[in-house]
C-alpha cells in the first residue's frame, strides 16, 4: 500500500521538482549506503581510470547515484506517458530514431542490445509504441513488492517480459514471431558467465547476450 501511495504521489508532482527531489536522496544514498557507494566507487574508477581515492572518480561515482535517483522516477512515469511526444519530452537527447523507425517497418524479429547508459526505460516504452511487440529480458528484483511494481510498470508501458533464467528459448520464439527483444548486456555476472573486455579489464557477463 506504501509503494502503491508513493507511485500516485510521484505521479502528481510536477516533473522539475520531484527531479531535484530524487537528486538530493541519491546524494543521501551516496553517504549512507556504504558497501553499495564502494562499489559504484570500484567501477567509477575503471570507466575514468584513475585511482578510487581520486576526486573525479568519487565524483562519477556520486552522479551514478543521483542518476539512478532521477531515473527511477522517469521509470514510474514511463508506464503512464500515453505517446512517444510525451515520453520524448523526457529525453534530454535521443539520436537516431530513424533507425527504430524505419525497422519498424519490416516485418522481420530484431533484437535490440544495449547498456545500461540513458534511461533505457524511457526508451523502452518509447519504442513500445512503434506498433511492434517489444519483450525486455529482465532480472527479477530481491524485493518481492518492488519487483511486482516494477513488472506492473513494464507491462503498463507495453513490454512484454521474459525472465532472465532459460531466456534462450523465449528470445527465440519471439524473434521467430517478429517481435522485437531487448537486452542490456553489460552486467557482470559470476564466473559462470562469458569473459569479455569492459571498462579496460575482463569480466565476465551473461553468455546468452555475448554470444548473440
Amino acid at each position: 500500500m506504501l509503494v502503491k501511495i508513493a507511485i500516485a504521489t510521484l505521479r502528481a508532482t510536477p516533473n522539475t521538482p520531484k527531479l531535484a527531489v530524487a537528486s538530493i536522496i541519491g546524494r543521501a544514498l551516496f553517504v549512507l549506503w556504504r558497501s553499495r557507494r564502494a562499489r559504484s566507487i570500484y567501477w567509477a574508477s575503471r570507466a575514468v581510470d584513475l585511482p578510487a581515492q581520486h576526486p573525479e572518480t568519487v565524483a562519477t561515482a556520486r552522479c551514478s547515484f543521483i542518476n539512478f535517483a532521477r531515473f527511477a522516477v522517469d521509470f514510474v512515469d514511463s508506464a503512464a506517458l500515453p505517446n512517444r511526444g510525451a515520453i520524448e519530452t523526457r529525453f534530454r537527447k535521443l539520436h537516431n530514431k530513424e533507425v527504430l523507425i524505419n525497422a519498424a517497418n519490416d516485418s522481420r524479429g530484431r533484437l535490440l542490445i544495449s547498456a545500461h547508459v540513458g534511461n533505457w526505460e524511457l526508451l523502452g516504452a518509447w519504442v513500445s509504441l512503434l506498433g511492434r511487440k517489444l519483450y525486455v529480458v529482465t532480472l527479477p528484483l530481491p524485493a518481492e513488492s518492488l519487483d511486482s511494481v516494477a513488472v506492473q510498470a513494464r507491462e503498463n508501458a507495453g513490454f512484454g517480459l521474459i525472465n532472465t533464467n532459460g531466456a534462450a528459448s523465449s528470445i527465440l520464439r519471439a524473434l521467430r514471431r517478429g517481435d522485437w527483444v531487448a537486452i542490456l548486456a553489460d552486467r557482470p555476472v559470476s564466473d559462470r558467465g562469458e569473459l569479455v573486455e569492459f571498462l579496460g579489464g575482463r569480466d565476465h557477463h551473461p553468455i546468452g547476450a555475448v554470444r548473440l
